[in-house]
């Protein structure tokens, strides 16, 4: 008799008090976590299918890029002048 009334509380615990609210059931987290999980496996099987994704740098990147390479040009060109006259003197 106790196990019954102990499995009925349970039953009550879960269908009656989680089950109030909008969407605030007691099962809401399982089925994100189980879509998470379908996602992230779908993920990994076009990893495998198609190999790593690689992407490019963007637009801003790649100028940025190009402008610290003439920046260290420069430098470089600078510092080899001031090497030769030091080495003029």
């Amino acid at each position: 008799m106790k196990r019954i009334r102990l499995h009925k509380d349970l039953k009550y615990l879960i269908y009656y008090r989680f089950n109030t609210g909008l969407g605030c059931d007691f099962w809401a987290p399982n089925r994100l976590t189980h879509l998470y999980l379908k996602s992230e496996q779908e993920r990994q099987y076009n990893y495998l299918k198609d190999g790593p994704c690689i992407t490019f740098p963007s637009l801003i990147y790649k100028h940025d890029t190009k402008l610290l390479i003439l920046e260290l040009e420069h430098l470089k060109e600078t510092s080899s002048v001031k090497s030769k006259l030091n080495q003029l003197q």
